[in-house]
């Protein structure tokens, strides 16, 4: 097998993380320092894919592999923010619909 850069994530998520070490994925993760807030003037899919991409573009170093991503919520075109607390990130972990 040929051998493969080390994967960086882009993220503190503890469910991005968990995700590629389900995987068995080999990675090292490497948060993005960017002020998020910058791009709150976007609508929520947009705001996405835009933070995503400055993230990747914060982290990345020449001959590395960089998967980022994040999350907004929104209700229809507002965006809601980050959670304050734990128990607001819990609730919003919870399974749609329960």
């Amino acid at each position: 097998m040929t051998h493969l850069p080390t994967l960086i994530l882009a993220s503190q998520s503890p469910r991005r993380a968990e995700l590629l070490q389900r995987l068995a994925l080999p990675y090292r993760t490497r948060p993005a320092n960017i002020d998020e807030e910058a791009l709150s003037h976007l609508v929520p899919g947009q705001m996405a894919g835009a933070l995503a991409a400055q993230k990747a573009q914060a982290v990345w170093q020449p001959g590395q592999w960089v998967l980022a991503a994040d999350t907004v919520v929104a209700m229809g075109s507002e965006t809601l923010g980050k959670p304050q607390n734990k128990s607001l990130r819990v609730l919003l972990d919870l399974p749609q619909g329960m």
